[in-house]
């Protein structure tokens, strides 16, 4: 005959009681956590919808130019977006390099957000993301990817050492000589000649400026990829040309875009020059150690090809073909 022991059944309850609470808690914590994953996974696609997944995913069925990220993957990426990883700010935004395993090789990215779309068409922001996607060529960083189903489309790019024209140019330790000045020119006109007329779609940058053409140790030019809200057709072409005299006219002076020490109507460097060219003062405004050298001539030449680029009729301006033609004559 079996007696029970009293001392065990207490001994007993207080664990039966706690199995009792913590199965009902696991269960309900469960159920949370399963229904805030199904929450982001359904705001996620939500959002891959209302920026355009659906078109993208159409638009490519044939040619897959453009890689669609997850949000875990650029997370993963970037280290869940850790300010270590923040190496430089674009308008403000930050700009995040990232690591991404492909075939047991990491590859160096950038993450960054991408401009407005607004008010854009989707279908036009999907149209300008795949053509920008198939770019390729040397001197432009290359559009990898995109991610969708954040509040903001995030752009993957190729990673690219972040040493500018600007801080070549303006580095008062260091000195830019005329040789390489004359190869970036040169390199960064073919980058957009190809862009304005080098595949079935012509695409204009739309915000070429020395801070956007990053440069290797060799001096290698890598322009940053176009503007998604830069100008359409030929008025974009020839806005291209005219900023790219005014980086032209940065190469040939040394001088800031914008200098209030300058004469007054002269603030603007594009006006400083314009005035000094049609003055016969251009010399006296180039770089003092560029005109001490011996390319005096090839600076006259790139000089006159500046003004043109500036010329405020953009009929009369050249065409970027034009441009580079001039400059591979030197």
């Amino acid at each position: 005959m079996l007696v029970s022991n009293p001392k065990n059944e207490r001994s007993s309850l207080p664990f039966s009681v706690a199995l009792g609470l913590i199965f009902p808690v696991v269960g309900i914590s469960w159920i949370f956590w399963r229904s805030k994953k199904m929450k982001i996974a359904n705001l996620r696609r939500k959002l891959f919808v209302e920026n355009g997944g659906l078109i993208l995913e159409r638009m490519q069925l044939r040619r897959k130019s453009c890689t669609v990220f997850t949000a875990e993957d650029l997370s993963r990426a970037t280290d869940n977006y850790n300010e270590s990883r923040v190496f430089h700010r674009d308008t403000n935004e930050p700009v995040y390099k990232g690591t991404l395993l492909e075939d047991g090789v990491n590859r160096l990215i950038t993450v960054k957000k991408c401009e407005r779309i607004d008010p854009m068409p989707i279908q036009d922001f999907i149209c300008k993301l795949v053509n920008f996607s198939r770019i390729d060529h040397m001197n432009v960083v290359k559009l990898i990817g995109c991610c969708l189903e954040t509040p903001a489309p995030l752009l993957v790019y190729e990673f690219y050492a972040d040493i500018t024209l600007y801080d070549s140019i303006h580095d008062e330790f260091s000195f830019l000589p005329w040789e390489r000045r004359l190869q970036i020119a040169t390199e960064t006109a073919k980058s957009l000649s190809y862009l304005h007329s080098g595949g079935k779609t012509p695409i204009t940058h739309g915000d070429i400026n020395s801070s956007n053409i990053l440069l290797d140790h060799g001096y290698t030019v890598k322009v940053s990829s176009p503007s998604f809200t830069g100008l359409p057709g030929t008025d974009g072409e020839r806005s291209d040309v005219y900023n790219f005299g005014i980086i032209l006219a940065e190469l040939l002076t040394g001088d800031e875009v914008l200098n209030s020490n300058r004469p007054r109507g002269e603030e603007f460097l594009a006006e400083y020059f314009i005035s000094a060219f049609r003055g016969g003062r251009i010399v006296e405004i180039l770089e003092d150690r560029l005109r001490m050298g011996d390319n005096i001539e090839q600076l006259n030449e790139v000089s006159v090809l500046t003004e043109m680029c500036l010329r405020e009729r953009y009929e009369e301006r050249p065409t970027m073909i034009q441009v580079v033609m001039k400059l591979e004559m030197l």
